[in-house]
């Protein structure tokens, strides 16, 4: 019933999936929940493809509700269904505040 998707740390749960079978997020050891993500056909992927970045969502924010980029399954979808958590967020909204305050000037953090 539940699937990783590739190295992100997102939980994919199929359709018709009842909440209480999805996972809890594996850092912040609580609940999470579904919501629709946009997948984003790009050729600059920017910042958030960044080595810095890239490390830190593995290891700090792993269930955050970022885009995802049109690779590999995705290619053909416009949105996916996927596990959040909303500490994850937080930490990511935190961790994009303090690592790019020059970023920040142009984008606003989608929470």
């Amino acid at each position: 019933m539940r699937s990783l998707i590739g190295c992100s740390g997102r939980t994919r749960v199929r359709k018709g999936a009842r909440v209480k079978d999805i996972d809890d997020c594996n850092v912040h050891v609580c609940a999470t929940h579904l919501q629709k993500i946009r997948v984003v056909a790009a050729t600059h992927t920017g910042m958030k493809e960044s080595p810095t970045y890239v490390m830190a969502r593995r290891e700090r924010f792993p269930n955050s509700d970022d885009v995802l980029p049109a690779r590999g399954m995705w290619c053909d979808r416009a949105e996916v269904e996927v596990a959040v958590c909303a500490q994850c967020c937080a930490d990511r909204d935190a961790f994009i505040r303090g690592q790019y305050p020059r970023w920040l000037r142009t984008h606003e953090i989608a929470s």
